[in-house]
């Protein structure tokens, strides 16, 4: 199958499954809503009002740094707000991946029930391997922190130019990116392979997982890219409209809402999107049911 014919088909899939999309959203929804409200609490105390003024109008170190020293405590309780339900959403983002998986794996009509089965089935996996994810990510910067390190010390002191270092510094945080992008791939073939072959070995599925990624490395970047080249465009959309209206009365306020939330919605399209796209990828070059049977093209 082509990569253009995978997304023909994702597309017409996610498509098919618009409640499921739709319960994506809502669980976004509910998240942005408690940060939302916390913030809302933070900024109604008219002392924190006064003093994001000048900081939004007009940024400063100083105002800043009088900001932090004089509302420190309110500031550190809105920060742990955010920061737990943060790491709540993608915990739950990482167990509703399953029940997403399982109906798109199923091929039935979207059911709540069955949406929820999947997510209760895969969930205690899901979240070992979002933690393996997170050690073996954290492993490999620390790994490649302490190879560019050295050299962008012997830069520092060969050069008489600061440019070699700004070009290293670049250069590894390019590096970086690319291993959080290759994690990220290979933890969601990790979910892939684990609902079609059931397996509860995660860190089974995720070594599988690399070793699917090595095989067919061109079609699964392929597809990761052009869906993340879609979600770039629609936030560039996004921007532009958000942009053009100005909020300086009640209809535009509404109306800037509301292309908030078609945005957000349109983010859970590509998300379920792109499930579709890898269980689709994954099962025309994964022959028989169990994980380990992978064939390149």
């Amino acid at each position: 199958m082509t990569t253009p014919g995978i997304l023909r088909g994702a597309f017409r899939e996610t498509y098919r499954n618009i409640p499921l999309v739709t319960t994506l959203y809502g669980m976004n929804l509910l998240f942005a809503s408690v940060i939302a409200m916390a913030f809302r609490a933070f900024v109604a105390n008219p002392g924190n009002a006064g003093a994001l003024g000048p900081l939004l109008k007009d940024f400063d170190m100083t105002l800043l740094y009088d900001f932090l020293r004089t509302r420190g405590e309110a500031i550190s309780a809105l920060w742990q707000v955010v920061l737990f339900m943060t790491l709540l959403s993608v915990a739950l983002n990482a167990v509703s991946s399953g029940g997403v998986l399982a109906t798109l794996e199923s091929g039935a009509p979207y059911s709540l029930r069955a949406f929820l089965g999947g997510c209760g089935t895969f969930a205690f996996r899901f979240l070992r391997l979002l933690v393996l994810t997170g050690i073996v990510t954290g492993l490999a910067a620390i790994a490649l922190v302490a190879c560019a390190m050295p050299v962008l010390w012997w830069l520092s002191r060969n050069h008489t130019s600061e440019i070699p270092v700004i070009e290293g510094i670049a250069a590894a945080a390019l590096a970086l990116v690319l291993v959080l992008f290759l994690a990220v791939m290979a933890s969601d073939y990790a979910r892939v392979l684990t609902v079609r072959a059931d397996s509860r070995s995660m860190a089974r599925a995720f070594g599988t997982s690399f070793v699917f990624l090595a095989k067919n490395a061109w079609g699964a970047i392929a597809l990761q890219v052009i869906v993340a080249l879609l979600t770039v465009c629609l936030f560039a959309l996004y921007l532009g409209l958000t942009g053009l209206l100005e909020m300086n009365s009640g209809p535009k306020v509404v109306l800037v809402f509301i292309v908030q939330q078609v945005f957000v919605w349109c983010r859970s399209f590509l998300r379920v999107m792109l499930f579709s796209c890898e269980l689709a990828f994954t099962c025309s070059r994964v022959s028989g049911s169990g994980p380990t049977e992978i064939v390149s093209t």
